[in-house]
């Protein structure tokens, strides 16, 4: 549970006082707090396990800065009373856990970089990065969802997302496939197909905010238009600065998208059979293992990458389920990007990650990407994600089958 909320001056000071000494957030701050009888896992198990598990995956500046701070009762009710009054409506029936020990701070990334003016935030969700049982690149996606771009013969190939799309409409729970290919984030020439399917389509996939206020994408508006001002060109309009911006930034973060497919590749190495096998054969799997699987995990992508023809010893049971599992919090992870006004000159960067991005008139503007949605999945869906996987192959075989029926012979 998370309110991005302004708290009261009160709680505000109370939750700065947690911080360690010289630790700066900076302005604006969120604090994650558990929900009351809910399963998902505890602040503090989340802080454990992206600093055990996701810290030695990505450089530094990629990675969102969260402090574990102690919480009392009192405070969580002061707390519980204040956010009713801002909580979402989908939200409001949700209590906050008193009983808890820990909560988690962090910077709220939708608001305003210190120093460089008004923020304009994207957050993207790539998704699965790679072809499922294959070895090579994003060119191996047919991109079958675009149709301008999809091979007319029976070979057809499909990354997980693409297949996914033509199960939810075969389920009723989508209207229609999206063009979305998450593929087309790997290569700076396709970069720009990327942008055009998000913004024709961004589902869940694609959310903008300026300073913390959030963008209709389905229906930009005059007053969206006001506060885009600070990146408007004299002849643009608010799709086209969204989409210049979003393009500039995505072409500097095709190096971190590469790294992402790299290990939901690696990770998810091992056959779902196999993985659904191995799950069975251990009576009780323990969260808190992150650390060796992570280390045994590296050690095994060193081997094989300094001697890939060599025989690999067998993983344990476990190794190869926990391996499986941090795929999926990899695979479903957010990627946060924060863009500054545009200036003519550099910036002077502090130590926080930001580097400078070069926009289409010639200035510049700060940015900021942050890996976002970095919670442990649980071991016992297992069983449910082999089924599904199955499930989604199956309906895109039989999409497949469909298409053959009606091309011409």
């Amino acid at each position: 549970m998370v309110f991005a909320a302004d708290l009261n001056h009160h709680l505000a000071d109370t939750v700065r006082s947690a911080l360690p000494e010289p630790l700066n957030l900076g302005t604006h701050l969120v604090l994650r707090v558990a929900k009351a009888s809910s399963s998902i896992s505890s602040p503090a198990a989340v802080a454990a396990f992206v600093t055990e598990a996701i810290h030695p995956l990505f450089p530094t500046r990629y990675l969102p800065q969260i402090v574990p701070v102690a919480v009392n009762a009192e405070f969580l009710a002061a707390l519980d009373a204040e956010s009713r009054t801002v909580r979402p409506e989908a939200r409001s029936g949700s209590a906050i856990d008193t009983t808890q020990a820990v909560a988690i701070l962090a910077p709220d990334y939708t608001r305003p970089i210190d120093g460089v003016g008004p923020t304009l935030c994207f957050e993207v969700k790539p998704k699965w990065l790679f072809v499922p049982d294959n070895d090579g690149d994003g060119s191996e996606c047919s991109r079958p969802n675009q149709p301008g771009r999809t091979t007319t013969t029976n070979n057809i190939t499909a990354c997980r997302y693409c297949m996914h799309q033509h199960y939810k409409v075969a389920r009723s729970e989508s209207p229609g496939v999206s063009p979305f290919c998450p593929l087309d984030l790997l290569h700076a020439d396709t970069v720009e197909h990327a942008v055009a399917a998000l913004m024709a389509c961004p589902g869940n996939n694609l959310r903008a905010w300026v300073d913390g206020t959030v963008l209709d994408l389905e229906s930009l508006s005059s007053n969206d238009g006001a506060l885009l001002h600070p990146w408007r060109r004299s002849a643009d309009d608010n799709e086209m600065v969204m989409t210049s911006v979003l393009t500039r930034t995505l072409h500097a973060l095709v190096p971190l998208f590469n790294l992402l497919a790299h290990h939901q590749r690696s990770l998810d190495s091992f056959d779902m059979a196999d993985v659904e096998r191995r799950y069975a054969e251990v009576a009780m799997y323990d969260n808190n293992v992150w650390e060796r699987v992570v280390r045994q995990y590296r050690d095994r992508i060193d081997r094989e990458t300094a001697a890939p023809e060599a025989e690999v010893e067998e993983a344990s049971a476990q190794q190869v389920v926990a391996e499986y599992v941090l795929s999926m919090t990899v695979k479903d992870c957010s990627v946060l990007i924060t863009v500054g006004a545009p200036q003519s000159q550099p910036h002077d960067l502090d130590d926080r990650g930001n580097v400078m991005v070069a926009l289409d008139d010639g200035k510049c503007a700060v940015m900021q990407a942050t890996l976002l949605d970095l919670d442990p999945k649980q071991f016992g869906k297992v069983p449910a994600w082999a089924r599904l996987d199955r499930a989604i192959r199956a309906c895109f075989a039989g999409v497949l089958r469909a298409r053959e029926e009606v091309l011409p012979k």
